[in-house]
């Protein structure tokens, strides 16, 4: 028990220190409004990042519009789809069941599944599927994130050039759930 009760005290530690750090970087940077959003415009050099509504920025690369519309748009959905709660619950299951290796799985599903809708919704707002996938390779170095915040740059590019990829038939999805059913 008390293996477990330090490991879970140092993640409910490294927890509020993560939430205390975006918040200090919120009220340390200037903001600015944003459609729904409010920019924060940082001196640090990091690609986008979003955390409840406000949106993270290079302020010299948004200033030069060296920032992409589509980078900008994908940000934007993760405020509006309030990812960060998401991420926030799963940060905070964790810090008890820890020791439950699937939940870890599932963190990085959610993760993905976040990637996924914003892709799809940066897809259909500009139609260029091709050259919103070329940028995505583009901007795939591995620059470090906040942990709690949702970022253009996630790791998994090449599932997310698949998944942007894939043709959906509502026909076939109906009958493969028909076919789990009796499988289950």
């Amino acid at each position: 028990w008390g293996g477990y009760l330090s490991i879970s005290l140092f993640l409910l530690y490294r927890y509020f220190r993560n939430i205390f750090a975006v918040l200090f970087n919120i009220k340390n940077n200037k903001t600015v409004a944003y459609l729904n959003a409010r920019l924060v415009l940082t001196n640090e050099r990091h690609y986008p990042f979003s955390f409840l509504k406000y949106i993270f920025v290079n302020s010299d690369e948004f200033e030069k519009g060296k920032i992409e519309d589509e980078i900008l748009s994908h940000e934007l959905t993760h405020v509006n789809q309030k990812h960060s709660f998401d991420i926030l619950f799963i940060e905070l299951l964790l810090i008890f069941t820890w020791i439950n290796p699937i939940l870890f799985l599932y963190r990085r599903a959610i993760q993905l599944n976040h990637e996924f809708l914003a892709d799809e919704s940066v897809i259909r707002g500009s139609g260029k599927t091709l050259e919103y996938q070329y940028l995505l390779v583009a901007k795939s170095d591995h620059n470090c994130k906040p942990a709690l915040s949702s970022t253009f740059n996630f790791l998994p590019i090449k599932k997310r050039i698949i998944m942007m990829n894939k043709n959906y038939s509502p026909r076939i999805a109906i009958i493969k759930k028909i076919v789990v059913v009796p499988i289950i």
